[in-house]
């Protein structure tokens, strides 16, 4: 099934559609949360993420309120992350490379 929106359908009367082969097409997917276990070495840090939960109001369910929270929070770390350690990639490559050159 080449060029088709789905490439499965089932169901009572067909009513389920699917695609489960993606083929050649790389979907850009955001990458998932990763906990870096360096951040609870920065001086504050745990203070800090206990005054963004206590800052963030919102209204609904308890699952509701968690999930909302946990995801500002999750954005609030990423800004953070940023400004304190950079970029973490170029970071590393840079490290690596002085490492391969002796230069450290």
């Amino acid at each position: 099934m080449q060029g088709g929106v789905f490439t499965w359908s089932g169901g009572p009367n067909n009513q389920s559609w699917a695609r489960l082969d993606r083929g050649r097409r790389s979907e850009k997917r955001p990458s998932p949360f990763r906990f870096e276990n360096m951040w609870l070495k920065v001086e504050g840090f745990q203070d800090m993420i206990r005054r963004w939960w206590w800052e963030i109001e919102v209204r609904g369910s308890a699952s509701y309120r968690l999930a909302t929270k946990l995801k500002e929070i999750k954005q609030k770390l990423k800004v953070w992350n940023k400004e304190v350690f950079g970029n973490l990639g170029c970071n590393k490559a840079a490290a690596l490379q002085q490492v391969e050159f002796g230069t450290v």
